[in-house]
């Protein structure tokens, strides 16, 4: 889990940071002494695009209309080609197709011709398409959150924010080659309208957890509550349920997740890691989260082990109170004040190849 940028201090008009720092989650460790390692600064930004691209190897980043390239292996950035369409304002999310490759940024592209598009990066060509005929209702979104469902093959995208506002939506996108852009009816509990969460793939892809956010605004110009629910969709069912709620003393908004589920063996940890995020508008706190738990014969989960986080160079942490991701039972663990923006997933399935449909080549 690779982690940069952002704003360190107390206030959203601080200047950002171009820190970088690595989380190991191949293997277990207890949140004493978590696997942290801090690297060579990135580039500073907040709010900005990011995804693993297919090959496992490279970060792509897309900050402030500027894209790169981050080498996991070799730990080195490349400024990848550039367009001159690109979509400069904050609030933009990137996810990977892992068949055909191509990075999605929905509003990525920008032109005072056609507004915004959802814009995708090929990185075999290094060439950027942009979607002829775009969603109406997200050309005015931004603070969304995105992500990729293989079971749908499918661009999935949630929430956001009306541009220059805080008033919120709850819709649930889906595009794929078949059938473009459609709104998913989803059952269940159904999450309300939020901003700047996180939804991330569990379980290859089968599940997906949506954390926190920031709900609706009383006004464009007021916040709403800042949250601290999770739910989980099913994706074969489009079925919504809702975990226990974290509490005021963890929720969050602008925060990163990742989720580990490995399948070598049904003893090993799965491992939710909820990192950085702001509480309200003015003061911006950081949080790191960790959960362990093993799945026994007997389908009974151990509780999890608990203990103090500490990363380099930070205040004293404080404690968190969050929900196990995928069970009904709360759980407890600790989190230190370390402010982070960005979230790189190491987990991707890769297939046969695919294309994506109704695609304009920008200009570079």
């Amino acid at each position: 889990m690779f982690l940069g940028g952002s704003v360190l201090t107390t206030l959203p008009t601080d200047p950002t940071t171009a820190q970088m720092f690595y989380l190991d989650l191949s293997r277990p460790w207890h949140t004493g002494s978590p696997a942290y390692q801090q690297l060579s600064n990135g580039y500073a930004g907040r709010r900005f695009a990011s995804a693993l691209m297919k090959n496992n190897q490279e970060w792509f980043v897309f900050i402030n209309g500027t894209a790169y390239s981050y080498g996991l292996g070799s730990g080195s950035w490349r400024r990848l080609k550039q367009t001159t369409y690109a979509n400069t304002g904050l609030g933009l999310a990137a996810a990977t197709n892992p068949v055909s490759g191509w990075v999605y940024i929905p509003n990525g592209y920008y032109s005072i011709e056609t507004g915004k598009r959802l814009m995708t990066y090929d990185p075999r060509t290094e060439d950027y398409y942009y979607e002829q005929t775009s969603q109406p209702d997200l050309v005015q979104m931004n603070n969304y959150m995105v992500t990729w469902a293989p079971g749908l093959k499918s661009l999935l995208v949630f929430g956001g924010s009306i541009i220059e506002t805080f008033f919120t939506r709850d819709s649930l996108y889906a595009l794929n080659d078949e059938e473009g852009w459609k709104t998913l009816a989803t059952n269940g509990f159904r999450p309300s309208a939020r901003l700047l969460g996180c939804f991330i793939p569990a379980y290859g892809g089968t599940k997906m957890i949506l954390f926190g956010g920031l709900g609706n605004g009383p006004s464009a110009s007021e916040p709403g509550t800042v949250l601290g629910d999770i739910y989980i969709l099913d994706v074969a069912t489009l079925t919504w349920t809702r975990g226990t709620d974290v509490g005021l003393s963890g929720a969050r908004a602008g925060h990163v997740c990742a989720f580990r589920n490995p399948t070598e063996s049904p003893e090993s940890p799965n491992l939710l890691v909820i990192i950085g995020g702001s509480i309200g508008i003015v003061a911006l706190l950081a949080f790191l989260g960790a959960v362990f738990w093993r799945h026994k014969k007997n389908k009974e989960y151990v509780k999890p082990s608990t203990g103090l986080v500490v990363s380099p160079d930070v205040d004293p942490p404080v404690l968190l109170v969050a929900p196990e991701p995928l069970s009904q039972d709360p759980y407890r663990h600790y989190a230190p004040p370390h402010q982070v923006s960005t979230l790189m997933q190491a987990q991707t399935q890769t297939q046969g190849q695919q294309t994506f449909p109704n695609q304009i080549q920008t200009p570079a």
